[in-house]
């Protein structure tokens, strides 16, 4: 009954509508003569009263509408007594007691004027002599003047009885001020009925409202109560000092914020470190981590002693090293510094890591834990506050098939590109996630702020797919390219929601040059195809296993995808256009000029190193920019020309910029993103074309593109070895994956770090020196033999360094080369069709062409602009509809 309650409300509401309005034609039918029929006789013959009628029922029911839309509102965000029960007992007494005294006015001033009492219920009845503001304020006394109110005894029995009636639904809906719950909790967790009455609308929402003790509350209540653990992991490799910074104070703030909220959830906070040394010794970026990391202890805690003096553990692994802190407030926080010579390097591999150890090895003795334990996955460079944590953690204690919860992430930095990325990232998250959300669910929750499930992300086919080694050419793409994409991929093949809270604000580093820019978006867009793809051909089995997933929501994928695909071939329509308007070629000219330079760059693609494509790349961004420029003049030209904003391009240029300030007029807290939407307009021909010609040739290249150090760093501290050892016998079965280990006794042993010699002193600078003779006088301590024997084994099954043979290596790049001439093959294929299509039919203008006349001018309306507009148009109209549900 509960999982088919919507289907049944959308059957029974518009029945019940028929219904109604079949039974008033009947009594209309039956009753003409009685009091029924008069009255609707008497309203038919006052025809004209109907345009004030009309805008009184739509303003009624909107204004039902809201008040039940704010009253849900309120009991989410836990203020019920304020937003909802206060004010919906006291609308009804408080409204009709100002109609009363309207009406008594509005007799004594009439009485006043020498009229008698019968001569204005006289007015009243016959709706004369009334202005529509007059007419709407006698309505309600219409019953009234049938009724003689002066005798005290009748006036006195109305009164007690609408007393009598307000109080016993207070006693009624007493619980609704003493009712607890979760924030965030669903409409149907709220609320017995999902509908509400518009005639008794006050009434019928406090009667709906669920009880403490309503069974349907306390199976959820109690998952809700109880305490959550948080696994805090970010994943760090070349990160700057202030980088560094902003994820150091986050976790101090989280320390601060669990020790006040320890009834709610307890947290551990864990850094991995990927390339941590070099030639066994601790490397800069490290360095700037504990620097950093004592900078930001002494501003936090004045009077304590320094934290990398007084509360530093450090032991040796079999990954590298892990150092543990005792933070202020009792949280701890474990770095994890992984040497590339013992284990495997990038992201992906620190995430399998810290799934398998933390939420399985860790976990192993307490399974029913892990129902109550989520992981917080974050870039080295993200800035939070525990509010935003909160709003994920109630996303997922709400519902148990919630998998991950993803945040609103904010770009920050300086420059010209970072205001690009910051209306990107604005229009992504307002339009393209809350669109899938609604529709759906969100099909990528990024690495750099989310909040996932342990018990989804340990699903056997879930973490076993995830650690699978990239094989052939299109794994390295979709997993090791994409590893945050591909991880929402499986949960979501595997039945598990993904969600989006508009609300949980996290601040990320961007990047600021143009070669860094387009090396990121060179990993994403590829990673991000692969992907889809690989979703879209499960999707007849994610369809059966995913209630969030139905088929109308995989015809919007494919919609997506189409959109995307064809990108290029629509910039180039919207750039034909402009050089049709500006250069007065005819279109079909200008398709061609348009689509030469594209063809130009593309052969520069496969000819050139990157560095040379990317000079091209940001001088075609240039000139694109100016010819956008003139397309903006050339539409506001048009519009001038014909005296009218109505020509097809200008009312869709106005259109899609009501769009964009509609939406930010609904995010009043990211308004000011908007200022960055002229800069982003006129970079449209490099980010939907440019950059995905440069992305789609250079996807055989599968370096990381950011934060790369051209400097090999060889310093300066001092080195450690993990030496001597088997494992001794033991075995355990975690998370699906069954360990079993032979016995041998050989014990292990460690050598300390080797002391600071004076000729490495004399070239580290007096930070990184202070720093690495702190972690050499550190004590070492031992692990436990049964952790030493988990990595050990588990480094072996999954983390053991693949680096493969060299005439491997080129056949791996042979196959990449193919797939990249595949795709590039495929995507020329489809912009081609597009384009030839649309210069066909503009060969054939005259005969599809029509004229749109507008103020004694002609606009002559081509299927050039007909194509772009239904390119370019269609998924902003659908996501922004759907951006205004979600809100």
């Amino acid at each position: 009954m509960k999982k088919s309650r919507f289907s049944l409300y959308a059957f029974s509401i518009p029945t019940r509508m028929v219904t109604a309005f079949i039974v008033l034609l009947v009594f209309i039918v039956v009753d003409s003569e009685g009091q029924f029929g008069k009255v609707f006789m008497e309203m038919y013959q006052h025809f004209e009263i109907l345009h004030i009628l009309i805008p009184l029922v739509i303003l009624h029911a909107g204004c039902s509408l809201l008040c039940y839309w704010f009253g849900i509102v309120g009991c989410q965000i836990n203020c019920q007594n304020r937003c909802f029960s206060m004010p919906l007992t006291l609308i009804t007494p408080v409204t009709v007691s100002i109609l009363l005294s309207i009406f008594y006015i509005r007799t004594n001033e009439n009485i006043c004027k020498g009229n008698n009492e019968v001569t204005e219920c006289n007015a009243v009845r016959n709706l004369v002599n009334l202005t529509n503001n007059e007419q709407i304020a006698s309505w309600f006394c219409y019953d009234m003047c049938r009724f003689n109110l002066k005798p005290l005894g009748f006036a006195a029995y109305l009164s007690s009885s609408g007393v009598c009636w307000q109080l016993a639904l207070i006693l009624f809906t007493l619980y609704t001020w003493q009712t607890k719950q979760k924030r965030i909790m669903r409409t149907g967790e709220l609320f017995l009925r999902r509908l509400h009455y518009g005639a008794f609308l006050e009434q019928s929402l406090l009667m709906s409202r669920r009880k403490d003790n309503d069974d349907y509350e306390i199976s959820k209540t109690k998952k809700m109560n109880t305490k959550a653990k948080i696994l805090l992991c970010a994943t760090m490799w070349h990160e700057t000092p202030d980088e560094m910074k902003r994820i150091l104070q986050s976790i101090y703030r989280l320390d601060e914020h669990q020790s006040s909220n320890q009834s709610v959830y307890k947290m551990e906070a864990h850094v991995y470190f990927d390339d941590s040394f070099v030639d066994g010794r601790i490397n800069q970026y490290v360095c700037y981590l504990l620097e950093t990391l004592s900078e930001v202890d002494k501003e936090n805690n004045t009077d304590r002693p320094d934290i990398m003096k007084q509360r530093m553990r450090r032991f040796i692994t079999p990954y590298g090293m892990q150092i543990i802190f005792n933070l202020p407030f009792g949280c701890e926080l474990f770095l994890h510094l992984k040497d590339k010579t013992l284990v495997r390097r990038k992201k992906r591999w620190s995430q399998v890591m810290y799934m398998f150890y933390l939420i399985g090895w860790k976990s192993r003795h307490h399974v029913k834990e892990r129902e109550h334990t989520y992981l917080l996955a974050l870039d080295g460079d993200t800035d939070f506050k525990p509010a935003a944590l909160m709003m994920l953690l109630d996303r997922l204690q709400r519902d148990d098939t919630v998998a991950a919860a993803c945040g609103r992430i904010h770009p920050i930095g300086n420059g010209p590109l970072v205001w690009y990325q910051k209306f990107e990232y604005a229009v992504g998250h307002w339009l393209q996630k809350s669109a899938e959300h609604v529709f759906g669910c969100v099909l990528c929750v990024p690495g750099c702020f989310s909040l996932f499930r342990a018990s989804a992300l340990m699903h056997r086919n879930v973490a076993g797919k995830y650690t699978a080694n990239s094989l052939e050419s299109k794994h390295l793409v979709q997993y090791d390219q994409g590893e945050d994409r591909w991880l929402s991929t499986l949960l979501l093949q595997h039945g598990y929601r993904l969600e989006y809270c508009a609300g949980a604000d996290a601040y990320t580093n961007a990047p600021e040059g143009f070669s860094e820019f387009f090396n990121q978006r060179r990993r994403w867009g590829p990673s991000t195809m692969a992907n889809l793809v690989d979703l879209l051909q499960s999707s007849p089995e994610t369809v059966k296993r995913n209630m969030s997933i139905s088929r109308a929501f995989v015809f919007y994928m494919h919609l997506n995808m189409v959109s995307s695909l064809l990108g290029p071939a629509t910039v180039c329509l919207m750039l034909a256009g402009a050089l049709s308007y500006i250069f007065k070629m005819n279109s079909g000219q200008a398709i061609i000029v348009s689509v030469i330079p594209q063809v130009l760059f593309l052969i520069i693609c496969f000819k050139c190193k990157a560095a040379t494509q990317i000079k091209i790349a940001g001088f075609l961004s240039v000139v694109y920019a100016l010819l956008m420029t003139g397309t903006l003049f050339s539409v506001i030209g048009e519009m001038v020309r014909v005296k009218s904003v109505l020509t097809p391009v200008g009312l869709f240029t106005i259109t899609v910029a009501a769009i964009f300030i509609i939406t930010a007029i609904l995010h009043p807290k990211e308004f000011s993103c908007l200022i960055y939407g002229l800069l982003y307009y006129l970079c449209i021909p490099s980010g939907y074309l440019v950059l995905i010609i440069y992305s789609l040739v250079n996807m055989y290249d599968t370096s990381w593109g950011t934060r790369d150090s051209g400097v090999s760093f060889t310093e300066k501290g001092s080195s450690f070895k993990l030496k001597g050892g088997r494992p001794a016998s033991w075995s355990y079965s975690c998370c699906g994956v069954n360990f079993g280990v032979a016995h041998d006794e050989e014990e292990e042993t460690t050598i300390p770090l080797a002391p600071i010699d004076n000729a490495i002193e004399e070239e580290v600078d007096q930070v990184q020196l202070k720093i690495l003779k702190i972690v050499n006088n550190c004590t070492i301590e031992n692990l436990s033999q049964r952790e030493v024997r988990f990595w050990k084994e588990f480094v072996v099954k999954y983390l053991m360094p693949n680096e493969l043979p060299p005439t491997q290596k080129v056949k791996m790049m042979e196959d990449l080369k193919e797939l990249r001439n595949k795709v590039v093959l495929l995507f020329c294929m489809c912009n081609s069709l597009w384009i030839v299509a649309t210069l066909f039919l503009q060969l054939s203008a005259a005969e599809l062409s029509f004229d749109w006349v507008l103020n004694h001018a002609t606009v002559k309306v081509e299927p050039l602009t007909v194509m772009f507009l239904v390119s370019f148009g269609t998924m902003q109209v659908i996501q922004f509809f759907a951006m205004i549900y979600h809100r």
